[in-house]
C-alpha cells in the first residue's frame, strides 16, 4: 500500500498513474484513493491520514482481499445510534468509527468512538455508514453498521 493525497507534488500518484486509477471519492474520511498494478503486483493507495487509511482499508480494500481469498465479508447490520446528535455535510458518505453493543435489550446499538487518533481507531469495533443524503443522526436512528471484528 502507498499513501496518496491531492497535492500537485504527490509522488506515489506520479509514479503509478500510468498503471492504475486515482480518484477522489465523495467519502469522509478518506477521499483520495488509488489502485494500480505495478510489475504484476497489485498496489492500493490509501490516504495519508490515519482515519482515512483506516476507513479506506476496511471499506474498500478488505472486501477485495476477501474476494481474492475466497472468503466473504459480512454485509452491514442495522443498529440504533446512541448518544448525541451528529451533523454531517450532505453529498458525501461519512464513515464514523464506533463501538457496537450487541447486548442491548432493544437490539444492537452503536455509539461514536470520538477522535481520529490511533488510540480511538484501535478501540473501534465497527464503522457506521452515513449516506450522502443524511444531514443528522439522532439518538435512536437506525444505521448501517460494518463490524470490524
Amino acid at each position: 500500500t502507498g499513501g496518496v493525497s491531492q497535492g500537485a507534488a504527490e509522488v506515489v500518484r506520479q509514479v503509478l498513474d500510468e498503471f492504475g486509477e486515482f480518484v477522489h471519492l465523495a467519502m469522509r474520511p478518506g477521499g483520495p484513493q488509488g489502485s494500480a498494478v505495478w510489475r504484476q503486483t497489485p498496489v492500493f493507495c490509501l490516504p495519508g491520514t490515519p482515519a482515512g487509511a483506516f476507513v479506506g482499508a476496511h471499506v474498500l480494500i478488505r472486501p477485495v482481499l476477501a474476494a481474492w481469498s475466497g472468503t466473504a465479508v459480512p454485509g452491514p447490520t442495522r443498529a440504533s445510534w446512541l448518544g448525541s446528535t451528529r451533523t454531517f455535510r450532505t453529498g458525501h458518505t461519512h464513515f464514523v468509527t464506533a463501538h457496537l453493543d450487541l447486548s442491548a435489550t432493544s437490539g444492537p446499538a452503536v455509539q461514536d468512538v470520538p477522535g481520529r487518533a490511533m488510540r480511538a481507531l484501535a478501540s473501534a469495533d465497527a464503522i457506521v455508514e452515513v449516506g450522502p443524503e443524511l444531514r443528522e443522526l439522532h439518538d435512536g436512528d437506525r444505521v448501517p453498521v460494518w463490524r470490524l471484528r
